[in-house]
């Protein structure tokens, strides 16, 4: 901090004559005691879990607890207390590092991909109860040496309006500030959710929507929280008795939250009853989060699991002498209850495992989406089974037909179906497809159809695309990103060197293909990919236009992508050998071969994904000529 600092002072005439010289941040390990506690203070401030206020450090307690502090072995006429002034350098110091690293941390990735974006941008907006409306970014990409994704916050801004240009320009500005690059050149896509689809069409991106929130809409809808409108201010899809759910459960909450009292008389009851009951003597989680549906889930939850406890208590309490108290849920009510944590317990694993941006799951959005709509529709879901749920906090579920449901039960499960149906699939109606007799068709975006050839996980699983056809739509997208990749390096190499790159080969061992994954070995699938032959290119470069140029990259791509697309779709790894620690299914073929058949959702999702890069990256080594 103070090295930095005394960088940024040392640009100004007054800051020459205050601030030590210091060369560079190494000078740290040698600074006075008064130094280094005034860094210790100020990283406290910066990067404490809590929020601290700047207020604090004039605070009479506060400073007494660091005079307390100072070792008995420094001699220190006047103890180092950091001021408002102080923290405000420091934290402007901090921040100017830190764009600094950025900086240095996407350099060599630019330099790399030779003029190939590579950036995903993400944003939201918020508005707070006061009316001030702010809108967060941060960019993700991916380290190829670590193998992981880095996510970095870029900054939360205020903002007069959430319209699509003062957000996309907001969004330039910043990537701009904070990374020393343009936005077009290091940005590829953006992800945002349904209502700033415009501020993804301002940047002239393709437009993504955050599975995260498509989720989370789906258990809003599902329980009545969401409707839609006709346009004349009337309600399309009213849901009263989920509304009604809602309220009940909040009340009891409350119940016991807002009065100590009555909080007190359940921990005497449960405390005071008989061990052999395992009554679980957790409270109730409150949704304390108006927006989003994981809060709700908790409560939900957190209430079903402590039902043999609540009844114990409401019993003991109706019996009280004088006692008002009464049961806030009927029996039909709970079990009502128990159908919604079942369908908010399948959007609740969308919405959580799109979150986990630190792994490489980019080809894992279909698949979750997958998931979760077979789930939707499937004639049996997993409810919790409360007479078995002790004290453990893992919920025992067993299976229950849906044609056991309550009627708002079943309609709970409608709801979730078609607002799934009509954010995944595009449908349009006000019933579900399989009530119109429609056919299921994901909506998938250029960028996803293209990364699920990519990810061996995915690439060619009948359990995410079940027709040829469907795979080879993707493939064609892929191929088309190939290509601009690859004109784009060889335009920038001539820029550079005025040289090109040989293309890799390599020898692919084959293994048994499996019965879950498409061939796409036939001609068919590749007539949409042959080419004239290949132009022989001139000796000399310079004498050739870049029109002309770009359209013999052009065909030299489609050629390599042809020959290494096929050997990658041969390709198969060995699951097993991979990852001897985990459990994968298999089968026997008829030749009496093992064959290997994980499932990229149940088997796949967790593995460690550098171990297989690595694996990758040697076999092509090996293979190289």
């Amino acid at each position: 901090y103070h090295a930095a600092e005394g960088q940024r002072l040392e640009q100004s005439p007054e800051g020459r004559k205050k601030v030590k010289k210091q060369s560079d941040i190494r000078g740290l390990d040698t600074q006075s005691y008064h130094d280094r506690a005034l860094c210790a203070q100020a990283h406290f401030f910066i990067y404490s879990k809590s929020s601290i206020p700047v207020s604090m450090f004039d605070d009479p307690l506060f400073k007494e607890m660091l005079k307390a502090m100072i070792p008995p072995t420094c001699q220190v006429d006047k103890p180092p207390l950091l001021n408002n002034f102080g923290a405000l350098q420091y934290t402007t110091s901090e921040f100017e590092l830190f764009k600094s690293c950025l900086n240095k941390e996407l350099e060599p990735m630019v330099l790399e991909s030779k003029g190939n974006a590579f950036c995903q941008i993400i944003h939201d907006g918020v508005t707070l109860s006061n009316k001030s409306k702010y809108q967060a970014f941060g960019i993700q990409f991916t380290n190829r040496k670590f193998h992981c994704n880095h996510v970095v916050a870029l900054g939360f801004q205020k903002v007069k309006n959430s319209t699509g240009d003062t957000v996309s320009n907001l969004g330039k500005e910043l990537v701009k500030d904070r990374t020393n690059f343009d936005f077009k050149q290091i940005t590829a896509c953006a992800v945002q959710d349904s209502a700033a689809k415009s501020v993804a069409r301002a940047w002239e991106l393709e437009v993504e929507t955050c599975d995260m929130h498509d989720g989370d809409k789906i258990g809003a809808s599902a329980i009545g929280r969401l409707v839609r409108k006709d346009g004349r201010g009337g309600i399309v899809n009213s849901f009263p008795e989920g509304q009604a759910l809602e309220v009940k459960l909040n009340a009891q909450a409350k119940h016991f939250s807002a009065v100590h009292k009555n909080r007190q008389r359940y921990q005497d009851i449960i405390g005071s009853s008989n061990e052999d009951q395992n009554l679980p003597t957790t409270m109730i989680k409150q949704d304390l989060c108006g927006t989003r549906m994981s809060s709700f889930h908790g409560l939900v939850r957190s209430t079903l699991k402590v039902k043999k406890s609540l009844d114990l208590y409401f019993l003991t309490r109706r019996n009280e002498q004088g006692s008002t108290v009464t049961d806030f849920l009927s029996t039909e009510d709970w079990k009502f209850a128990l159908e919604v944590e079942a369908i908010l317990n399948i959007s609740k694993d969308l919405v959580t495992i799109s979150q986990t941006e630190s792994k490489l799951n980019a080809a894992y959005g279909p698949v979750l989406r997958n998931v979760t709509y077979k789930k939707f529709i499937n004639d049996n879901m997993m409810v919790i089974d409360i007479t078995n749920w002790g004290s453990t906090s893992r919920s025992p579920r067993k299976e229950l037909n849906v044609n056991d449901f309550t009627e708002s039960g079943r309609r709970c499960r409608e709801r979730a179906t078609l607002e799934c149906e009509r954010r995944f699939f595009g449908h349009n109606g006000e019933e579900t497809m399989d009530a119109e007799g429609a056919v299921a068709k994901m909506k998938l975006s250029k960028r996803e159809m293209a990364t699920l050839h990519l990810d061996k996980r995915t690439c060619l699983q009948t359990s995410i695309l079940s027709t040829k056809k469907e795979w080879t739509e993707g493939k064609n997208e892929l191929q088309s990103f190939y290509i601009e990749f690859y004109k784009k390096r060889k335009q920038y190499d001539r820029e550079k060197s005025r040289g090109g790159v040989n293309p890799i080969r390599a020898n692919i061992v084959e293994l048994p293909p499996s019965s879950n994954i498409i061939d796409m070995d036939s001609d068919d699938c590749d007539s949409d990919l042959d080419n004239s032959d290949i132009a022989d290119e001139d000796e000399n470069l310079a004498e050739i236009d870049e029109a002309a140029q770009a359209q013999i990259d052009a065909l030299e791509a489609k050629q390599e992508f042809k020959r290494v697309i096929k050997k990658w779709y041969k390709w198969t790894p060995d699951w097993k050998k991979l990852f001897p620690e985990k459990k994968f299914p298999s089968r026997t073929n008829e030749a009496g071969v093992e064959i290997c058949e994980p499932d990229p959702f149940e088997d796949l999702i967790d593995i460690d994904m550098t171990h297989l890069m690595q694996h990758i990256e040697q076999h092509n080594s090996d293979n190289a000529n």
